[in-house]
């Protein structure tokens, strides 16, 4: 089975590093990305989609949706109860990271 990773980011200079970094490291994983989030959430949470990511990386700060907002939503969602969620971000506050970890984020970094 093909490990499938959903990247949730509006940086495609983010998005471009992080699937780089995973095609060294898992040469077998499918990556699946999106630059907008109100989209990337209607997407894997509609009643269609049947490959669920394993790991799903998610930005916070991005426009409309927010990384708080996905998380919220992924988690509602009984289908992404075993898929790994790891927040990125390069502005956090041990706030953020608390409110992430209550949302169900795994990681967040």
């Amino acid at each position: 089975m093909q490990l499938t990773i959903a990247i949730i980011d509006d940086d495609d200079e983010d998005v471009l590093i992080l699937k780089q970094a995973l095609a060294e490291l898992i040469v077998s994983a499918r990556a699946l990305a999106w630059y907008d989030p109100v989209e990337a959430i209607n997407s894997l949470t509609a009643t269609h989609c049947t490959s669920i990511p394993s790991h799903i990386f998610v930005d916070f700060n991005m426009p409309v949706l927010n990384g708080k907002e996905c998380v919220r939503a992924l988690r509602s969602d009984i289908r992404y109860n075993d898929s790994v969620i790891t927040v990125v971000s390069s502005t956090l506050t041990a706030q953020d990271t608390h409110e992430f970890e209550a949302l169900g984020a795994n990681y967040v970094f």
